[in-house]
């Protein structure tokens, strides 16, 4: 995985541990904490080219437009590039990773 998609998730990791915000409107997440959590403990096995595959798949849900990344956090920029770089890998993974 590249380490841009690395760097960004850290930085997505780091805006919604500084968001503060408890249970959104719209997300599965209870907490911009709980969101955070899920996020970073995803980042080691994507480094490793480790990740499960249904990981994957949470990952490039929780960064889909107008899910739950967004209802944490406003950087809708770095939401769409990870959107992006997430649906690149899911593509590499083959149809079994996209559900």
């Amino acid at each position: 995985m590249g380490s841009k998609t690395i760097e960004n998730l850290k930085k997505a990791v780091l805006a919604l541990n500084q968001s503060g915000k408890s249970r959104a409107v719209m997300s599965r997440y209870n907490s911009a904490g709980d969101l955070a959590k899920f996020i970073q403990d995803q980042i080691l096995p994507l480094q490793n080219a480790s990740l499960a595959k249904e990981k994957l798949h949470e990952l490039w849900l929780i960064f889909a437009p107008t899910s739950d990344f967004d209802e944490y956090c406003t950087d809708i920029k770095l939401s769409e590039e990870i959107f992006q770089e997430l649906t690149l890998l899911r593509q590499a993974y083959g149809p079994k990773a996209i559900n």
